[in-house]
């Protein structure tokens, strides 16, 4: 062994390594086996020298790739063709490695340079052992076990087959073709055999490759997935941050509640009725803090107070005034007055406005009547809108959202057209929160409508906000153009905003790929289209859209290509998921008559696919009902014939069933003889009621069911007919 061992590493290392062949040489002479002339000194140095030798064969071996170190070397050069198909030559090295016999290196290479055909591999076989003759006539593996006759090899080549080892199997083969004297028809068998192992050799590895590439795509989507969604929960973090900001700031409209700042007050008696006629009289304190306008604190000292009196917030607040030496401001003209207190009231500005009003009913006694009423009747509204205003905010802070919208609702009416984006995402928030996404949308592009558009777009910005809240609504309601609509607007006039750029982009990849698909479905590419859905699916994962609108439309397009390609439980699947989207309604908006008509009509054609025509015949009716509903008679008439087709194959289903078909068996089945037919029929049935047996089968357990009876029965009736 040791002889044998070193005399690989001699020829692989003929010029490098002459102290090896020197070994070489000492092992093989007589007098090394005489223990007599050998002390067990000289022994001890000699197979130190022998380690030192292997080690360094070995470290050869591993600088050299790792690869088994090489026994053989020929070269050669091959016809070929070049990426434009023009004959060329190449040289070439053919090797045979350390662990390889002629038949194992003559198989690799031709596996190597796509020359995987048998007569291809015993020529290889031929110039390789020419070659072994010459360079390594002593060399044969031990790794490989030699066999005695060619059926031999074929056997064990058959089991290296069966358990995906295609080169050992073709290396076995190739042993046995080239043994001598082999019959002329076992030597066509097997090179039949060997060719077929190569075939299933391409076929393997090119399933492989696939697996490989689909495993590639899962884990590139699944990192993809990963990112959106930790981007998506980044930005929902920092608009949670921007709601918080949005609070602090929202509390600054409720009543103060201390008395921090106080330079000035005024002592009160506050008389209210009680419910038996009489009144009570209560001590309270009107009171002024530092940076305050006196008749400003009067205004929200009378709202919360319940005073809806234009006269007194004036008394009261030129009292504070007095208290605190403040001089009064300069008067202005009665029509300046009012339009003052106008343009604050539509900007939401209530206590500039009811101050404003205030000040024209009490220091203009001369204007017009009209114009003092409307001073007056103005200065109550804008209690009562700040009145309204308060209260909102605290049931908003509260997250007591059905209270904030009641509140904003009445504010509204009493201030009708009223701009104030403060109050229009206050009701925006409070109906994102509750779901109704419509509103929401109406709500925020209102108020986009009337903040500025110019500048830089930037987080915490009541109009950034609104896109935020706007854009979301749109996709769960499965309007992408609108969302897409939220975000131009900002890079409109911020081109450099990168949060909503990134959105941009990403919403109009998924509505590409939605096109995409639809291109594939309308060329029957359905594996193409199936493809590009599940990549839509993934990419809606970091869009923060829950609803199922959207996913809605893509579970549909699902649904029809699983149905194309027969698979009707995944089919099935997609479309009950949805038409249940279709059939929810959102709140503020209605369920759309025509699009789940549609929905329910793809799903009765993967009913009728899979030959469950009483549930296609209950989802044309349904779909027909809603088509008329919708107005669309066209459509209406197209599922009156699909409702007539599915009663139709019902009626021949229940009574005339072709129980051939429902066991799968070949259409040529008639042509063998009876045994073998009841062979296939025993076959069928025994495979498919392993497939449908409701505790086994994956998926809708009444389908498996009801799969599982007509098996049954047709086994049953097959075999009377066959007599079996």
């Amino acid at each position: 062994t040791l002889r044998a061992g070193l005399q690989i590493a001699g020829s692989k290392h003929e010029e490098q390594g002459r102290e090896q062949g020197f070994l070489s040489r000492m092992l093989s002479r007589r007098s090394f086996h005489k223990c007599d002339l050998w002390s067990s000194r000289r022994m001890g140095i000699l197979s130190a020298v022998f380690a030192l030798a292997f080690v360094i064969v070995a470290a050869e071996g591993e600088d050299s790739g790792g690869e088994s170190p090489t026994v053989v070397a020929i070269d050669m050069t091959m016809n070929m063709k070049d990426e434009q198909g023009k004959p060329t030559q190449r040289s070439v090295k053919a090797t045979i490695l350390q662990h390889e016999d002629v038949a194992a290196a003559a198989v690799r290479f031709c596996k190597t340079y796509n020359m995987a055909r048998a007569e291809s591999v015993i020529s290889m076989v031929g110039y390789l052992q020419q070659a072994q003759e010459k360079q390594a006539p002593e060399h044969q593996p031990e790794e490989i076990e030699l066999l005695r006759t060619a059926g031999a090899y074929s056997k064990r080549a058959t089991e290296h087959a069966a358990n995906d080892r295609y080169l050992d199997a073709a290396a076995d083969l190739t042993r046995a073709l080239v043994r001598p004297g082999l019959d002329p028809q076992a030597k066509e068998r097997m090179t039949r055999q060997l060719n077929e192992v190569f075939e299933d050799l391409e076929k393997h590895e090119k399933e492989e490759a696939k697996a490989l590439a689909i495993q590639l795509e899962l884990e590139r989507r699944q990192k993809a997935e990963e990112e959106a969604e930790e981007e998506a929960r980044q930005r929902r973090a920092r608009e949670a941050e921007d709601w918080e900001a949005f609070n602090a700031v929202l509390a600054g409209t409720r009543p103060p509640s201390e008395d921090e700042g106080v330079i000035a007050s005024l002592d009160l008696q506050l008389q209210q009725q009680t419910k038996d006629g009489g009144s009570t009289s209560t001590p309270v304190r009107a009171v002024l803090r530092e940076g305050e306008d006196p008749h400003h604190a009067a205004f929200h000292f009378c709202s919360a107070k319940n005073l809806l009196s234009h006269s007194e917030i004036s008394k009261i607040g030129t009292g504070l005034a007095q208290r605190a030496q403040i001089a009064p401001p300069e008067p202005k003209s009665p029509e300046e007055q009012l339009k003052l207190a106008v343009q604050k009231r539509k900007d939401g500005a209530f206590a500039e406005a009811g101050v404003s009003y205030s000040h024209l009913a009490a220091h203009h006694p001369g204007a017009p009547e009209a114009v003092l009423k409307q001073a007056r009747a103005g200065a109550v509204d804008m209690l009562r809108a700040q009145q309204r205003l308060s209260e909102a905010a605290s049931q908003f802070m509260a997250s007591n959202w059905t209270a904030t919208l009641e509140n904003t609702k009445e504010l509204l009416n009493i201030v009708p057209g009223c701009t104030n984006s403060t109050i229009l995402l206050m009701q925006a928030r409070s109906n994102q929160q509750i779901g109704r996404w419509a509103d929401v949308v109406q709500i925020t592009g209102s108020l986009l409508t009337t903040v500025p558009s110019r500048g830089s777009w930037v987080r915490g910005q009541h109009r950034m906000m609104a896109v935020a809240l706007g854009s979301q609504a749109a996709m769960e309601i499965g309007d992408g153009e609108k969302a897409l609509k939220f975000y131009q607007l900002v890079l409109r006039n911020d081109p450099d905003q990168q949060d909503i750029g990134k959105q941009y982009k990403g919403l109009k990849k998924l509505l590409k790929l939605l096109k995409e698909a639809d291109e594939k479905l309308s060329k029957s590419r359905n594996h193409d289209a199936l493809k590009i859905l599940e990549e839509a699916l993934s990419a809606m994962k970091g869009m923060d859209v829950g609803s199922g609108h959207m996913r809605a439309d893509i579970l549909l397009r699902q649904c029809k290509v699983y149905s194309e390609m027969k698979r009707f439980e995944e089919a099935l699947q997609a479309c009950d998921q949805s038409v249940h989207h279709r059939q929810t309604p959102v709140a503020g908006m209605f369920v759309d008559p025509r699009k789940l008509s549609h929905a329910l009509n793809t799903r009765g054609g993967s009913h009728m696919q899979d030959h469950n025509y009483d549930e296609a015949v209950r989802d044309f009716r349904e779909a027909k009902e809603q088509a008329d509903r919708s107005g669309d008679r066209e459509f209406s008439n197209e599922l009156q014939r699909k409702l007539q087709e599915a009663q139709m194959q019902q009626k021949q289903w229940s009574t005339r069933r072709d129980h051939r078909q429902v066991l799968e068996l070949p259409v040529n089945l008639h042509s063998l003889s009876k045994e073998k037919q009841c062979t296939w029929v025993k076959k069928q049935h025994k495979a498919l009621a392993r497939k449908w047996h409701p505790d086994k089968a994956k998926g809708d357990k009444q389908r498996a069911s009801r799969k599982m009876r007509e098996v049954s029965e047709a086994k049953e009736v097959l075999t009377q007919q066959l007599q079996c």
